[in-house]
């Protein structure tokens, strides 16, 4: 006869082999059911190009460098519906800048990011939308500079593999002087 543990450890592993089985068949299910979103991304504007001085921030003790310093604008009619099923616990959103300069030979900052949570929050449409996060540039170079905008969304699973997706790219050149909306 079989002790009590010895039992217990045939249930406990058979039902984490059950358990393993289920969350691979949830993932390898999901990707039959995705579809493409619908996005209409526009770049709309720079809001403003200024150059900025040194900065302090007290409350972490650092310094920002003198730069240059965008705010933009852009249109997004997008339907995220389409890749929730079952699978999925969230989606990522953000819109990148990635640009080069004489110093540094590639930059990407994000410059507007949000996180849809649930299904019904997947359908939006913003108009002249401002930037949460400038685009700062300490070599001083972002007049007249060509940038590339890049709308990306990441899938995050409930069980499975992070997925990236990068389905629009457009590209811009920044005004050639510095200004400042009011």
């Amino acid at each position: 006869m079989h002790s009590m543990l010895h039992r217990l450890n045939s249930v406990v592993c058979f039902g984490g082999v059950v358990l393993l089985v289920a969350v691979l068949c949830n993932h390898l299910t999901s990707f039959y059911l995705k579809e493409q979103p619908v996005i209409d991304f526009q770049f709309k504007e720079t809001l403003s190009l200024v150059q900025m001085p040194e900065r302090r921030y007290h409350r972490y003790g650092l310094a920002y460098p003198a730069g240059d310093e965008a705010w933009l604008s852009f249109d997004l009619v997008a339907d995220f519906r389409p890749l929730w099923n079952w699978n999925t616990k969230q989606i990522f959103l953000y819109i990148s800048a990635e640009y080069e300069t004489a110093k540094y030979e590639k930059n990407n900052v994000v410059f507007w990011d949000m996180i849809i949570q649930r299904k019904e929050d997947s359908v939006f449409n913003l108009t002249n939308e401002a930037s949460e996060y400038p685009l700062i540039d300490i070599s001083k170079e972002f007049r007249n500079k060509p940038v590339k905008f890049t709308l990306s969304y990441h899938e995050t699973p409930i069980a499975g593999a992070l997925l990236w997706n990068t389905p629009v790219e457009q590209k811009v050149v920044l005004p050639d002087s510095y200004f400042r909306s009011k």
